[in-house]
Order: C-alpha cells, then sequence, then structure tokens
C-alpha cells in the first residue's frame, strides 16, 4: 500500500493510463491525422476504457492488468503495455 491507499498495482494501472492520455494527446493534436494515428487512439482507449469503472467496482488490480495485456494482445500491441507497465513501475517505485 502507498500513502494514498492504494495498492501498486493500482497506481502502475492509473499511470498506465496516464501514459496512454499522453499518446492519444499527441496524435489528437496534429492537424492532419492518418489512419494509423486514429487508430492508435483507438486502440489505446480500447484497453483503458474499462480500467475507471473497474477500479471504482473494486476489481482486484491484478485482474484489471490481466485485462489490458489480454486487449493488447488482440490489438497487437502487447510491446506497448509491457512498456508502458514496466514504465509506470519503475516510476510508482520512486514514490
Amino acid at each position: 500500500m502507498s500513502k494514498d491507499g492504494r495498492s501498486i498495482e493500482e497506481r502502475v494501472i492509473l499511470k498506465m493510463m496516464g501514459l496512454g492520455f499522453i499518446d492519444i494527446r499527441a496524435d489528437a493534436g496534429k492537424e492532419v491525422g492518418t489512419n494509423k494515428e486514429r487508430m492508435k487512439a483507438y486502440i489505446i482507449s480500447d484497453l483503458y476504457h474499462n480500467v475507471p469503472g473497474s477500479l471504482a467496482h473494486g476489481v482486484d488490480a491484478s485482474e484489471i492488468l490481466k485485462e489490458i495485456h489480454e486487449r493488447a494482445k488482440r490489438h497487437g500491441v502487447e510491446r506497448y503495455v509491457i512498456n508502458a507497465e514496466a514504465w509506470a513501475r519503475r516510476s510508482s517505485e520512486k514514490e
């Protein structure tokens, strides 16, 4: 448990979502988006769109992470999620 009462896994998930929002914003801020950029934004949104409700309903963070990884596999973006989780874990350990 961290100082804010969240588990490390919950903090990791929230940081991963934050990173996803940064990526979406970066693509959305371009004046002319390509199909690839729009698809990336769609995939990132799909990875994380259930997270707030799951956390609010008390779903265990390890189950949420598992679901994120399963969605990533379906979309072929496992490396993106693995890297995001690794960064989020390193970042959470520093706090």
